[in-house]
């Protein structure tokens, strides 16, 4: 019994086997997450009005500036981002920081429908959005983006420019070959670049543990590697 114990110990202290792929819906859900840290770093690194809850904030950002960077890919990514919180599905917590994981999915899918109806009219009915909500949705959404686009208006680039107050670090651990074929880094850095940082902002993909998180000491967004062992196990191919 001691040999069978001390070989599954050692068995848990290799290292996880080095991934060279990630499966479609892990990438799509960590596009949304992502973009939902750059939020926090658009409302903190320009002081931006926080009316409201912060969270809330950040996904509406990721929605509609994933919308406008990746119009042809926006679909798929609020729908692996909304299957992976149901999946999820953390309990409710009326007092929390962040809204419960149903709550975000269904307020996602409502921007979604509400940017272009005629498009993801077939998208929000499969997802059981009924004709009063998607109402509601076409009703306050446009109204939503709007208020956005002119909030940060001020703070993109002039077209053709690129900042330089940008990096990206891919490092090293069993997810690293997976994340540089993915070109994830590269979305999300070219996502980062069309705002004017005035200090030097990092997207660091780390082997550790943990998700995803804005530090605004070191003004950088900290993506661990065990949010996509997470993913994976949530996401379809």
């Amino acid at each position: 019994m001691r040999f069978i114990v001390s070989f599954l110990a050692l068995l848990a202290a290799l290292p996880t086997a080095a991934q060279d792929r990630m499966l479609s819906g892990t990438k799509r859900a960590l596009t949304h997450i992502i973009a939902h840290e750059i939020g926090h770093a658009l409302i903190r690194e320009f002081d931006l009005p926080i009316l409201g809850n912060e969270e809330v904030m950040a996904d509406t950002f990721a929605t509609i500036a994933l919308h406008e960077a990746t119009p042809n890919r926006i679909e798929e990514i609020i729908l692996a981002r909304v299957a992976a919180w149901r999946a999820e599905n953390d309990a409710e917590q009326l007092y929390a920081e962040h809204p419960s994981d149903a709550r975000r999915a269904a307020q996602a899918m409502c921007l979604l429908y509400g940017l272009d109806p005629d498009r993801f009219e077939p998208a929000a009915r499969a997802d059981g959005m009924t004709g009063e909500e998607a109402a509601d949705c076409r009703d306050r959404v446009p109204e939503i983006a709007r208020a956005w686009r002119r909030i940060v208006a001020p703070l993109r680039m002039p077209e053709g420019s690129r900042v330089t107050e940008v990096r990206v670090i891919v490092g090293e651990g069993p997810w690293e070959q997976a994340l540089r074929r993915s070109r994830l880094p590269d979305t999300m850095e070219d996502l980062l670049a069309a705002f004017d940082w005035h200090s030097q902002i990092t997207l660091h993909f780390d082997h550790c543990e943990g998700g995803a998180s804005w530090s605004r000491n070191s003004r950088t967004i900290l993506v661990c590697d065990d949010l996509i062992e997470r993913l994976e196990g949530l996401s379809t191919p």
